[in-house]
């Protein structure tokens, strides 16, 4: 069994963003620095990736001037490729547990009143 590399097991008080900047990184490795913890990120595939830039975009224009939609932060794709349809995980940080937690799971229509009232449906992210 390979050995685990040191900076993937994190201190008691977990990584900080300084950490994450002194990483010995070639610039092909995609590393994300989640609750304290190094997260190594494999590459996005095709369809991930048209289904993030079209979900993005049609956020953008529903959202207010003050906001702006981020991508891969709140966005989960089947593992089945292009034929099953894309799955949106949204979640909220609880501010007591200070962790994210699940507020909804939708398959067929992304449909919210908050943070900004959102109508999507899904089937267009795969267009």
């Amino acid at each position: 069994m390979p050995a685990v590399p040191e900076w993937l097991v994190p201190p008691h008080e977990g990584w900080h963003f300084e950490d994450l900047l002194a990483l010995p990184l070639d610039g092909s490795q995609h590393i994300e620095l989640i609750d304290g913890a190094f997260i190594p990120m494999s590459a996005a595939s095709k369809f991930h990736v048209q289904v993030i830039r079209n979900l993005q975009a049609l956020l953008d224009r529903l959202c207010p001037e003050s906001l702006r939609a981020d991508s891969e932060t709140v966005v989960r794709i089947d593992d089945n490729g292009p034929h099953d349809s894309p799955v949106i995980y949204t979640s909220e940080l609880d501010a007591a547990s200070v962790a994210y937690e699940v507020t909804g799971i939708f398959h067929h229509r992304l449909k919210l009143s908050v943070p900004f009232p959102i109508d999507l449906d899904l089937g267009e992210l795969t267009q």
